[in-house]
């Protein structure tokens, strides 16, 4: 709903001091609202896991836009917005919610995907994975109930694509790197490519809008990023991808 174009129901338009995209939001509150109270109202809480969550970040690119700059949402910290693998376009709300078995206002910082899912929610619910194909999840239970599921959470690499769905940058732990970006070039959705002749890197725990390189002082770390990256292209296009490394 919040994604453009923005179509409240007449219920809720002109009733947020946010404009039409605060009334979507409101108007998203009230119905996430009545699903938990029939929830309550059914006594299923018990046995029901809710999961709050987004696709991507903000169209903030629309911003350039007359008609339609006030309609978008807001990246706050982070650089960038949907279409991007900077963190804007790709950190969303994660909330979990399970009374009785996901404890209250408890926030983690274990980075997660919307892979991780479906493993998650086999091993909440008892049941095996299925054999036969590849899994890119990882099982979260640990993180979201550890005295029920004690243990940890396996070590975890993500692969990000630009605006053409290329392979360019990666993450493992608080390291981040880029190596080729999508930029606005005008107003509406008009992007260029920028490849970077020096990949980019970040420690993305200490600095959540990524404006400090830090390759220059952790060249073995961007190295071992861009072979991982490689390695990725050739498993999953099969051909690698190189970058200079000057």
């Amino acid at each position: 709903m919040p994604h453009l174009p923005l179509f409240p129901n007449p219920d809720f338009a002109g009733r947020s001091l946010r404009g039409t995209y605060g009334d979507i939001i409101e108007e998203l509150d009230h119905s996430l609202s009545r699903v938990l109270d029939a929830l309550v109202a059914e006594d299923l809480t018990q046995n029901t896991l809710v999961v709050f969550t987004s696709d991507n970040g903000p169209w903030i690119h629309w911003r350039t836009n007359t008609l339609e700059r006030l309609n978008v949402g807001d990246s706050g910290p982070f650089r960038d917005g949907k279409g991007s693998g900077w963190e804007g376009g790709v950190r969303v709300p994660g909330v979990f919610w399970w009374p009785g078995v996901i404890a209250p206002g408890r926030v983690s910082m274990e980075p997660a995907s919307t892979l991780d899912l479906l493993p998650t929610i086999f091993r909440l619910g008892g049941e095996p994975l299925p054999d036969g194909r590849t899994i890119d999840g990882r099982d979260l239970a640990p993180v979201l109930a550890p005295a029920l599921f004690p243990g940890a959470v396996p070590e975890f690499k993500f692969f990000y694509t630009d605006g053409a769905n290329i392979v360019s940058g990666v993450r493992e732990g608080p390291w981040k790197l880029h190596t080729r970006i999508y930029t606005q070039t005008g107003e509406n959705y008009g992007f260029r490519n920028v490849s970077f002749a020096n990949p980019l890197l970040f420690q993305v725990e200490q600095d959540i809008g990524e404006r400090f390189n830090l390759r220059t002082n952790n060249g073995a770390k961007a190295e071992e990023l861009l072979n991982e990256l490689s390695t990725f292209n050739v498993q999953a296009n099969g051909e690698s991808t190189f970058w200079d490394r000057n």
